[in-house]
């Protein structure tokens, strides 16, 4: 591995994986640095992939990136609702009721927070997401009390 990315190729398919440099009848020319989150074209990228493998098992996980590179709040509240309306049960669910949480939290709307957070420690009692549920959970309890208060 350390030879292959020394060198930008793969000795074995004789293309180079991280740049993505074209290969001779390939029509997907994306290498490594082009699923890198800090790039512009990060999203854009990824939804290339899901038209590439329609049926891909990780589609969920791909638009869970997608949302999580929206360029608004507003618009990656609206995906990752999506993303949970589509993949209710699937992998990508609870990291995306955690990240719908921390949504609505710097929207300024614990309510829904809460209700995010709840759901979340609800139907994945178990994951790693929900122990990160339960420790923001107190906080945006008491922002929702605060703010009722008048």
């Amino acid at each position: 591995l350390d030879d292959m990315l020394a060198a930008n190729r793969d000795p074995i398919y004789g293309y180079e994986p991280i740049t993505g440099a074209p290969r001779t009848g390939d029509d997907f020319p994306y290498g490594l640095l082009d699923f890198d989150p800090r790039s512009e074209q990060y999203a854009d990228n990824l939804r290339q992939l899901l038209v590439k493998y329609p049926k891909s098992q990780m589609r969920d996980n791909l638009e869970l990136e997608i949302a999580k590179a929206a360029p608004t709040l507003e618009s990656g509240i609206a995906q990752l609702r999506t993303v949970l309306e589509k993949y209710p049960k699937a992998d990508a669910a609870p990291e995306a009721l955690f990240r719908l949480a921390l949504a609505y939290r710097a929207f300024n709307d614990p309510i829904q927070s809460e209700e995010a957070l709840v759901r979340l420690t609800k139907e994945f009692p178990d994951g790693v997401w929900t122990q990160e549920a339960a420790e923001l959970l107190p906080r945006v309890a008491n922002a929702k009390l605060t703010r009722s208060i008048p």
